[in-house]
């Protein structure tokens, strides 16, 4: 079995078949593998700045977002390890990155406060959203779930499979909200443990699960 190679791992996603792997460090670079035998396939040396702090597959598997302390999100095709789009917009550390039904929009998260709705194709940020009593309240963790949207259409002609979805958005105040992801509404506040969310996770249609900094 063949090691990575990396000691200083800062972010790890699974491809959606299972069979490969992404691993990121605190130099900025970018592993791919093989789950079948372990084995590194290629590496992104200086894929970003700095630390790479979150990295996931689209749907298809063969191509990748990630993001670091450079403030950047970067879309790589993992064929040939090029970068053919780099998304800026918010001004402090980008905690989640979470993709829209099959890859076309996703979204992403920032300790700023905002979460950003991005059309992949033009490298454009159709939507911001943040929450309306503590506008400054950074958010740590996105999840989206299905939902009941009042819009027929979409709002913008950039955005696709938005109708129908729930954002829930982990805040570093312990609260978790909830907004319409259609209409950008949002829909309701949760108190947490006051405690920073780690993490939003749905295992079920009628679940979600949330982790806290405090443990």
């Amino acid at each position: 079995v063949c090691g990575t190679g990396l000691e200083n791992a800062t972010s790890f996603h699974i491809s959606p078949d299972e069979t490969r792997y992404l691993i990121g460090d605190d130099g900025g670079s970018l592993i791919l593998g093989s789950l079948a035998d372990g084995c590194q396939k290629k590496t992104i040396k200086s894929a970003h700045y700095s630390t790479i702090t979150r990295s996931c597959f689209f749907p298809s598997g063969e191509v990748a977002l990630t993001t670091g302390l450079d403030l950047q999100i970067k879309i790589w095709n993992l064929q040939d390890g090029s970068s053919p789009r780099v998304f800026k917009s918010q001004k402090s550390r980008i905690t989640d990155l979470v993709m829209v039904e099959r890859g076309r929009n996703f979204l992403s998260s920032s300790l700023d406060g905002t979460i950003n709705l991005w059309d992949c194709a033009s490298g454009m940020c159709i939507s911001t959203f943040k929450r309306s009593r503590t506008v400054s309240d950074g958010v740590t963790a996105l999840c989206i779930a299905k939902g009941e949207s009042k819009l027929q259409h979409t709002k913008s002609s950039y955005e696709h499979g938005t109708l129908g979805k729930t954002l829930i958005a982990g805040h570093n105040s312990g609260t978790v909200t909830l907004f319409d992801l259609g209409s950008r509404e949002e829909m309701l506040n949760v108190g947490g443990f006051q405690s920073a969310v780690v993490d939003v996770l749905k295992p079920s249609e009628f679940n979600v699960l949330i982790s806290y900094e405090n443990g």
